[in-house]
C-alpha cells in the first residue's frame, strides 16, 4: 500500500472545539481595554491582541490647534467603539462590551457633532456646494 502523500492544499477536517459557559467568560476582553487615547496611539483596543513591532515606540503627534485636538478625539472614540462593535459581532451576549460600546459609541456621535458645528462637515454627504464644497471653504480652516 502507497503511503499517503496530502500535497500541499490539503486540510485536514476537524471538530470545532466547543467551550463551557466558565472557559468562554474567560476570553471577554472587555477589561483588558486600552484607554480611548491609548487606542489610538496602539491602533487596538486590546491590550492582549497588541504585537508591537520590534522595537518601535509609538506616539501620539502633538496637536497645534484646537482643531487637531478635536480631530483626534473623533478618531480615538470611533477606533474604540469600532474594535468592541467587531467584539460584539463575535461574542453578542457580552453586556459587559456592549456597555462600553454604547459608552465610547454616544461620546463619538458627541465628538463628531462638536466638530462638524465648529469646523463643517466631515462626511461629503453633509457638504454642501456653493460654487465650492463647504469642506474647502477656507473660512473652515
Amino acid at each position: 500500500m502507497e503511503s499517503f502523500n496530502p500535497g500541499p492544499y490539503f486540510f485536514y477536517p476537524f471538530m470545532p472545539i466547543h467551550k463551557n459557559v466558565e472557559e468562554e467568560k474567560k476570553d471577554i476582553y472587555y477589561d483588558e481595554l486600552f484607554s480611548p487615547e491609548l487606542t489610538l496611539l496602539h491602533g487596538n483596543a486590546y491590550k492582549n491582541e497588541y504585537v508591537p513591532y520590534k522595537n518601535y515606540q509609538p506616539t501620539i503627534p502633538f496637536n497645534k490647534t484646537q482643531k487637531d485636538k478635536m480631530m483626534m478625539e473623533v478618531q480615538m472614540y470611533f477606533l474604540i467603539s469600532h474594535d468592541l462593535k467587531l467584539h460584539l459581532d463575535i461574542h453578542p451576549k457580552d453586556k459587559e462590551a456592549y456597555l462600553q460600546y454604547k459608552k465610547y459609541a454616544e461620546e463619538y456621535i458627541k465628538k463628531f457633532h462638536e466638530y462638524e458645528d465648529k469646523y463643517g462637515p466631515l462626511v461629503s454627504i453633509k457638504a454642501g456646494y456653493d460654487g465650492m464644497f463647504s469642506w474647502i471653504n477656507p473660512s473652515n480652516v
